[in-house]
């Protein structure tokens, strides 16, 4: 790693990513200094914000760690600055703070940050967000010189379509083949079929001398382009310099270099040859990509600058591409009417083109997409200038279309004006290529559910500790307490560790880690009706008193039953009615029940309102948990458990909605079912009395934490057990091993293991008590509540599992079900 204060250091490298850390603490920077100390990384520091920013202005930067609080321009204004700079905007940014309150995440969220880590925070645990958001900084950056890569094809498309001369499209292919493919060097010799051999004539940042052979013949059968010719496919030298057939002086300090045939047809035009003049630099294959789609576009324009007296034949083929190519293209003229649509639409959008041809473009598009054309439109003419010549500008916008089927697509298009000849730039309409990224979109939107589900996942767990230790020992307090006052606030801080384990039960249903819990055979028509008439007083009485009146209609198909859990979804369906009964306007709407079958194997609900509708940023986190539009009246649980619910049946719910218009939410649930068991859950008013029961039993308890050991311990020893601890798999294993000394099959009666320990993890303790000790029952006390596969417990041969947080009535009574039933006849 390189490292410095305000300059750049004598190690820094252009090829590893440059990390800004701003603390106002140097003991801070050293300590992340040197928890990055292996990070292949330019380390640079700031200690206060005035300093980054000056910093920033020097270069860029991949990745800003930033104190929150800081004296003068807090971290908090420097993330608001960055996000909204044009030129650092991408650069991502790990808000660091020694505050764990709710409102200062939300603030730095709102500021743009994309993580948040709390002070003091684990090395390890840093390092991998640290390596979590370079990765995304890295694939975005990737994406963005695909992109680049596509956006200069477009426009050198444009350029060689054009009727330039044959030097001028030489030179603009060697200079766009250099760019595309990222290469130092490059050249262009066309083939003389009268001579039977190539000619140079055009070159892009060529060694010294070379110019000069411009137009001159290169020695028959000898350098890379002959062998190119000879092959009729791409040739990869890896280095040239060793290259047994190459030319003397045209590619000096030049290694791995690509050569790729020019041709027409049968016919060999010429050789589009590219190098690159760092011998640890390799082309990429996406490079070579681009490179092959402009060989074919470069030999094309070439071919029609040499045979420009054959012009109707090359248009003919032109038009012959364009309605085979993979990508839709289409042509508007001024009034935005379509003129011209390749067959690429019935793929995409399932219309012939003679059925669009002749009406607006817009009507193709949701109201989002049609708002999205109008904006671009408006881009393209702010840069307009008089360009009689044909394309001009080009813009990329994704747009949403509607299919002939009523299904919303999802279409990413180059855009560009084309102008009348001869008209000192009059529009004559609009060109474009798009493509379906409908899949792409709902991949990013899955991925992107999937990290936030995992990271509420990790913190439902570690809650789930915390709460396992708030209420175990409230819990015995309470056992071993006679003062009236002292057990009622006891039973205040119980109450409360109890409704804090319910919301991180709510966190764990958006995680949809969760394994299926004995599904059900539904009748979902039943479950609608049922729905109905649960919240018929929020929908009807409470609307009425308001002012509303709230209209609830069915469109109820006989379908087949689904799996799931009636109770949970009407869970869901009751939160969706609530949701659209507060986005009514004044005076009410009407919210509709749809079910039908999809597909013999899926069946979709539909429950739309004629509410205030969404707009697309709100629409874009609607699913994402304590994301919430109600301000302090919502939690912002509702929609991701909703969310969660639904996945963990083998389920989808995805909502389609539009401001003033209205919001449709689509559930679409599997008809096949699932079973699991169910893990035991705390309960309230259940706690451990002073006349419990007295127990035998020898139990061992495990866990790395020595507050949880504690409260097992002194709950099982209340309860009659003699029980013993440890802190970790290991030391289990040695007081198994002591234990075995007396009874060599069944050192204990019963054994609790906690799942994640450091040294052994709870399925390791599970393998060797199985193979040594297979007598002894084992349960899992876990943090992780219910998503462990089942298959797994089964394999590994555990008796039973128990959450945490977990009340020690509970923990009491599996023990002793287990304890008792394992005792010999």
């Amino acid at each position: 790693m390189s490292a410095s204060n305000t300059t750049r250091p004598l190690t820094f490298n252009d090829n590893i990513p440059n990390i800004l850390v701003v603390d106002d603490r140097r003991d801070i920077i050293n300590v992340i200094q040197f928890a990055l100390e292996e990070q292949p990384v330019n380390f640079f520091a700031a200690e206060d914000g005035q300093s980054a920013m000056r910093q920033l202005e020097t270069r860029p930067f991949d990745l800003l760690l930033l104190d929150a609080k800081m004296p003068g321009l807090s971290g908090f204004e420097v993330c608001r600055t960055v996000k909204n700079h044009p030129q650092w905007a991408s650069t991502k940014i790990i808000m660091i703070s020694a505050s764990n309150v709710p409102d200062d995440k939300i603030r730095a969220f709102d500021a743009g940050a994309d993580d948040y880590v709390t002070k003091p925070f684990r090395v390890q645990e840093l390092k991998a967000r640290v390596q979590v958001m370079l990765n995304l900084r890295t694939a975005e950056r990737a994406l963005t010189q695909r992109n680049d890569q596509l956006l200069e094809l477009i426009r050198v498309s444009e350029r060689l379509n054009r009727r330039l001369n044959l030097d001028d499209t030489a030179r603009e292919v060697v200079k766009s083949a250099t760019k595309l493919t990222r290469s130092d060097r490059g050249y262009l010799p066309l083939w003389d079929p009268i001579h039977h051999m190539h000619y140079f004539v055009a070159t892009e940042n060529p060694a010294e001398g070379v110019e000069t052979v411009m137009n001159t013949a290169m020695p028959a059968n000898r350098g890379l382009a002959a062998l190119v010719q000879e092959k009729g496919q791409l040739v990869i030298i890896p280095n040239y310099q060793t290259f047994e057939n190459r030319i003397p002086g045209l590619l000096l300090e030049c290694y791995e270099t690509a050569g790729i045939p020019l041709r027409v047809g049968d016919r060999h035009i010429g050789v589009l040859v590219v190098a690159l003049a760092d011998p640890e630099r390799h082309f990429a294959s996406a490079d070579l990509d681009i490179l092959a789609t402009l060989a074919n576009q470069a030999a094309i324009a070439i071919d029609n600058a040499q045979l420009y007296t054959d012009l109707a034949r090359e248009s003919e083929k032109y038009r012959l591409i364009t309605e085979k190519a993979s990508d839709l293209i289409i042509s508007l003229d001024a009034n935005g009417n379509l003129t011209y649509v390749n067959e690429r639409l019935k793929a995409v959008l399932g219309y012939e083109p003679e059925e669009v041809l002749g009406n607006k473009f817009a009507n193709f598009l949701t109201l989002e997409g049609q708002a999205t054309l109008t904006q671009m439109i408006g881009r393209l003419l702010n840069r307009v200038v008089d360009n009689p010549g044909g394309l001009y500008e080009t813009q990329q916008n994704e747009v949403q279309a509607i299919s002939k089927a009523g299904a919303p697509v999802n279409l990413e298009f180059n855009f560009g004006f084309f102008y009348q000849p001869g008209s000192q730039g009059k529009i004559a309409g609009i060109q474009a290529i798009g493509r379906d990224v409908t899949a792409r979109k709902r991949s990013e939107e899955n991925e992107r559910m999937r990290m936030i589900g995992q990271i509420a996942s990790g913190v439902a767990h570690d809650l789930n500790n915390v709460l396992a230790n708030v209420l175990g020992h409230a819990q015995l307090l309470k056992a071993e307490s006679e003062d009236s006052d002292v057990i009622e606030t006891i039973e205040i801080i119980e109450q409360s560790a109890l409704d804090g384990a319910e919301t991180v039960r709510r966190i764990q249903e958006f995680t949809v880690q969760r394994m299926q819990q004995n599904l059900d055979v539904v009748d979902l028509n039943a479950v609608v009706q049922s729905t109905i008439d649960l919240s018929r007083p929020r929908w009807r009485d409470d609307a009425q008193q308001r002012g509303m009146r709230v209209e609830v209609e069915r469109e109820l198909q006989t379908i087949p039953p689904v799996q799931g859990k009636a109770a949970e979804l009407r869970e869901v369906l009751v939160n969706l009615v609530n949701n659209a009964i507060d986005a009514m306007p004044e005076g009410g709407g009407k919210i509709i029940f749809r079910t039908y079958l999809e597909t013999p194997e899926m069946a979709c609900l539909e429950v739309a309102d004629t509410g205030k509708g969404m707009d697309p940023e709100v629409r874009r986190h609607i699913f994402e948990p304590f994301y919430t539009t109600k301000g302090v009246r919502g939690t912002g649980l509702g929609l991701s458990v909703a969310y969660g619910i639904i996945s963990r049946f083998g389920g989808r719910i995805v909502v389609d909605s539009s401001p003033g218009v209205g919001t449709t939410f689509y559930i679409r649930l599997p008809v096949s079912k699932t079973e699991q068991s169910e893990v035991i859950r705390p309960r309230k008013g259940a706690g451990l009395s002073q006349e419990t029961k007295k127990n035998t039993g020898r139990i061992l308890a495990i866990d790395d934490e020595a507050n949880l050991r504690n409260v097992l311990q002194r709950s099982l020893a209340h309860a009659g057990f003699a029980v013993e601890v440890a802190g970790g798999g290991i030391e289990a294993l040695k007081k198994l091993e002591a234990a075995s000394q007396a009874n060599p099959t069944k050192p204990f009666d019963l054994v609790f293991s906690d799942l994640g320990m450091p040294d052994m993890s709870g399925w390791e303790v599970a393998g060797e008590l199985n193979r040594r000790w297979p007598q002894v029952p084992l349960v899992l006390v876990t943090g992780w509540g219910d998503h462990i596969d089942q298959t797994k417990l089964g394999s590994y041969q555990i008796t039973g599992t128990i959450a945490k947080p977990f009340n020690i009535h509970d923990l009491v009574n599996l023990a002793g079900k287990i304890v008792e039933g394992n005792k010999p006849a």
